[in-house]
């Protein structure tokens, strides 16, 4: 099974799916010009392999940031996971958060409503807290 492997950028998060080291993370800020673009590969590596990974297999959606542009495309990539789900695939889905970070805990709460499925939040400390603490 292929990986599919996206550096990070100022305006697009890293893509690390590494079915090998059961791997499926996508983390940083997803504020491209054209989601739908950016997306694309994603979508099409989901499709194909997404219902035959191992059951328990995780994907962490960590967003520091995002934009409304941008929530159409985490749909879609959330919709293809719950999709593999129903067709017999047991994958999870973590949701990071910071704690007082309001956006992104309503975002998850949206998606797993209009979805019908879960997302385990989990909290982690913002970035004022880590600096603080340093």
């Amino acid at each position: 099974m292929n990986s599919l492997i996206i550096p990070g950028t100022r305006n697009t998060p890293s893509i690390h799916f590494e079915p090998a080291q059961s791997r499926f993370d996508i983390s940083g800020v997803c504020v491209p010009e054209n989601a739908g673009e950016f997306c694309a590969p994603v979508f099409e590596w989901l499709y194909h392999h997404a219902p035959n990974l191992p059951a328990g297999s995780i994907f962490s959606f960590q967003f520091s940031y995002f934009n409304s542009t941008s929530l159409k495309a985490i749909f879609q990539m959330l919709k293809i996971i719950r999709d593999a789900n129903v067709m017999g695939a047991e994958l999870k889905v973590h949701w990071y958060a910071e704690r007082d970070d309001e956006f992104i805990h309503e975002s998850a709460e949206m998606f797993a409503e209009m979805l019908s499925m879960t997302l385990e939040v989990i909290e982690v400390p913002s970035e004022h807290q880590a600096n603080k603490a340093s």
